[in-house]
């Protein structure tokens, strides 16, 4: 499914400026996904490093953004940023 803008009742989509990167929405949008602030907000905050960042890590510099958001929703997207494979997956072992 592409995105170019419209509702499929022909209606146009209007958003508010976001304050994030642009591209964030269109690769969003290309993996099939909605654009919602807290997964622009974390795709931002991963890919603005090339270092790995742990869900709290991300957590925190979303907080200091002011987004707040829950661990738990930080990891239900990165999961689903992985599985988009907008962004790669680190599993580290305990230890």
């Amino acid at each position: 499914m592409s995105y170019n803008g419209r509702c499929p009742n022909n209606t146009t989509v209007t958003t508010q400026p976001i304050p994030f990167r642009s591209d964030s929405n269109l690769r969003l949008h290309k993996a099939g996904m909605r654009s919602t602030l807290p997964r622009r907000a974390v795709l931002d905050t991963v890919t603005a490093t090339d270092q790995h960042r742990s869900a709290e890590e991300i957590r925190r510099a979303l907080a200091d953004r002011g987004i707040e958001l829950p661990r738990s929703s930080v990891n239900n997207i990165l999961g689903r940023l992985a599985e988009a494979c907008l962004i790669g997956r680190t599993d580290t072992l305990p230890g």
